[in-house]
């Protein structure tokens, strides 16, 4: 038995808390965020923040009348402006969020990058499946214990009907060798005692073979 089995064992059965080994489940989000990568995010973000920094400047440019350049991408500019704050907004609470969690399980946020975060997934991920594995294992286990218990429940049955089967067929042997006995009891006392010994066990054999 891993230390593992141990583990989901005393989880289960001591702490009786079943459900915290559902971690395959709560966590298989895990697979699509190990492809979320926070600083190429922040990097698309300040591209962003850049461009739309250069339509403004383009914007704020007199040009000719017939131009209709300014008058297209201002209601624009308006617009990206508050989109791209708002996106940045979550990202930063995402990102704080996530240094929380990084944080909690004992990584140094110091040296969280991007391949610091992909192991740090690859660890959970790895964690709850080997909790999933290590259940099955003793499920597997359980069951085998089960059947040697009956396997051997079947084998002390069966030794105990020998053994009552034998103690009859001696008891029997012992009543069958027993008509020495009866001969020697027949001839102890007097004359006449073993005369009645005698006779009375030949009518009991007469009575047998009827």
């Amino acid at each position: 038995v891993s230390l593992m089995q141990w583990l989901v064992e005393f989880v289960k059965e001591t702490m009786k808390r079943p459900d915290m080994l559902e971690l395959d489940k709560e966590w298989a989000v895990i697979e699509k965020v190990k492809t979320v990568i926070l600083e190429e995010i922040e990097k698309n973000i300040g591209l962003l923040k850049g461009k739309l920094q250069l339509c403004e400047t383009q914007a704020s440019l007199e040009r000719p009348p017939q131009d209709r350049f300014n008058e297209v991408i201002k209601p624009f500019n308006i617009k990206s402006k508050k989109l791209l704050a708002t996106l940045e907004t979550k990202f930063n609470a995402a990102k704080r969020k996530f240094t929380e969690l990084y944080a909690g399980f004992g990584e140094d946020v110091k040296k969280m990058d991007g391949t610091a975060i992909k192991l740090f997934w690859d660890r959970l991920k790895n964690f709850a499946d080997n909790i999933s594995k290590a259940a099955d294992q003793n499920e597997e286990l359980a069951e085998k214990l089960r059947k040697q218990a009956e396997a051997e429940q079947k084998k002390a049955a069966r030794a105990a009907k020998k053994n009552k089967n034998k103690d009859k067929d001696d008891g029997g042997a012992k009543k069958e060798g027993s008509v020495f006995d009866q001969f020697a009891a027949a001839r102890s006392g007097n004359a006449d005692d073993i005369v009645a010994n005698i006779r009375a066990g030949r009518k009991g054999a007469r009575r047998r073979k009827r």
